[in-house]
């Protein structure tokens, strides 16, 4: 039982995180829907065949919409049509911990040694996920229970349960993946990116499915078979499809511990054969590897150049959509068109502005938290140790770090801005070039002010460093987005960092950026002290 408990231990970070943000997520919907969608049978109507038009647009994003005009159908679409997703993107956090992690830190040789066979170890973890998963899931069907109440339109509990097992399938099918791909490499970030393309790529196999004919490889994506599950549409859950989630996770948990027990900790499962190796007695050439800041971006390359081309992709396609997404929703009832004005937007270039900036801070803000992982890890794992033992300073380290997240980030704006501006001009929309520039350099602020409140917790507290900015990342997020719906005053829209970043496209808020670029000094001093007072790996 003792490594059972510790199993769960390993969860709870996860199932608090999971919890509040679903629980956030889904009751905020709740209620803006009940803002949006209008009283008589006539709005919904029109809010439906308007949201609809509007979700076709989206499919390669969200499930097709359906019974929009029925609060049980917009949670289906807006919320539950994304969650699954993050709790795929948990399972494989959680699965690169179980399959490589813990033996990047020493845990499973600790534990073999005690007498703990493999088999054993890896069926703790894959219980303990479950029922951290379970856990979650429960707390995210109560919470859209509440939110159906407060939003005066009652759900059911039967199909939020039913939902929540769908949901379960996915998360362990995600599970299964991404622990038999760890067995694959040897370090966690090997596993933690190999999943996550391979995920990501089903994901999007699936998407390419709901505009066409499911093809054979459709058949191979998990995220197909949940979608197949309506019951939040009264049409329950399809026994072919949920058996098939539950057989990927088993088949998929299977193979890893197959590959678990077969091989010795520290190696891949694939090992080829060994070749002799060119003696190296002389430090590389390259001068990037010597040169502050430059030597992190340089060690990074590829996982930038995958931000900037994925990025760019994504602001092609959306503002490539801008004239039919401000159409429908314009044209829609009252209520919609009250909401685009509380939100600013009033035309096509205002949309690019809010819409397409608030999308890229966020992404933006996901690279961030992935950087602040990276900080804590190495603390963790004695990187940060042998730094330092080069010798190089403390403050040094600190400013490195920010000055090269600002630099990466500075690489994925300008390459993403240049793909959105491309798409405006093919959709003969005339953006004003200076505020756009303008716009897309302030975005800096706001990584600036993220990474260094970051840091500061990775210095302080590493272990609660991750979840306490992504915390700070979602409230962002929802408070910008909710504050326009409800009409909330300033004070509270101001609590969230991208609000502070404000519309640069149309009007810039320079006491918001003032704000932003004070968090980040304060953040950056404050991180220097809190390195130079804390022991490394304490």
């Amino acid at each position: 039982m003792t490594l059972f408990r510790l199993a769960l231990r390993f969860q709870r970070t996860g199932i608090i995180a999971m919890s509040l943000v679903g629980a956030i997520g889904v009751i905020a919907n709740a209620l803006g829907f009940a803002q949006i969608v209008g009283d008589s049978l006539a709005d919904r109507a029109a809010f439906a065949a308007q949201m609809e038009l509007l979700g076709k647009q989206l499919s390669y994003l969200l499930p097709v919409p359906s019974h929009l005009d029925t609060l049980a159908g917009y949670l289906r679409w807006r919320w539950f049509g994304s969650v699954g997703l993050l709790f795929s993107f948990w399972a494989l956090v959680s699965a690169s911990a179980a399959g490589r992690g813990d033996e990047e830190r020493g845990f499973v040789e600790t534990w073999l040694a005690s007498g703990v066979g493999r088999l054993r170890y890896l069926a703790a973890r894959i219980v303990g996920f479950g029922l951290a998963a379970a856990v979650a899931l429960a707390a995210l069907a109560i919470a859209t229970w509440i939110g159906a109440q407060l939003a005066k339109e009652p759900i059911a509990f039967g199909p939020l349960v039913l939902e929540s097992v769908s949901l379960l399938g996915l998360a362990l099918a995600s599970y299964g993946i991404a622990l038999l791909l760890a067995q694959l490499v040897t370090t966690r970030r090997g596993a933690l990116g190999l999943a996550g393309v391979v995920l990501l790529a089903l994901y999007f196999v699936n998407a390419a499915a709901r505009v066409s004919d499911p093809s054979l490889l459709t058949r191979l994506s998990p995220f197909w078979y949940q979608e197949q599950n309506r019951p939040l549409l009264g049409e329950g859950l399809d026994p072919v499809a949920t058996l098939a989630l539950f057989a990927f996770a088993l088949i998929f948990i299977v193979g890893s511990a197959v590959a678990f027990t077969g091989r010795d900790l520290g190696s891949s499962l694939l090992r080829g054969r060994s070749s002799p190796a060119h003696r190296v007695t002389q430090p590389s050439g390259n001068p990037l590897w010597r040169l502050p800041i430059l030597s992190p971006i340089w060690q990074q390359r590829v996982w930038i150049a995958g931000w900037a081309a994925g990025l760019a992709v994504a602001a092609y396609f959306i503002v490539s959509l801008t004239k039919t997404i401000v159409d429908s929703m314009a044209s829609g009832p009252p209520v919609m068109r009250l909401y685009l004005e509380r939100a600013g937007l009033s035309g096509y270039s205002a949309f690019v502005g809010v819409i397409w900036f608030s999308i890229l801070i966020l992404l933006l803000s996901l690279y961030t938290v992935a950087q602040v992982a990276g900080w804590s890890a190495d603390d963790a794992e004695g990187r940060l140790a042998t730094i330092l033992s080069a010798p190089v300073s403390r403050a040094r380290v600190v400013l490195e770090r920010l000055a090269a997240l600002l630099l990466a980030c500075a690489v994925v704006v300008a390459v993403t801005s240049v793909a959105a501006y491309l798409a405006a001009s093919g959709q003969a929309i005339d953006l004003d070039v200076a505020r756009f520039a303008l716009a897309s350099a302030l975005i800096l602020t706001v990584v600036f002010a993220l990474g260094a409140a970051g840091h500061l917790l990775a210095a302080w507290r590493p272990r609660v460093a991750v979840i306490a900015i992504s915390a700070v990342a979602v409230w962002s997020y929802f408070l910008q987005q909710l504050a326009p719906l409800f009409g909330w005053p300033d004070a509270i829209k101001n609590a969230s960092l991208y609000a502070l970043y404000g519309t640069p496209m149309s009007d810039v808020s320079w006491s918001g950026i003032a704000i932003l670029v004070g968090i980040g000094v304060v953040g950056t001093v404050s991180s220097v002290r809190a390195m130079r007072t804390r022991d490394v790996g304490a």
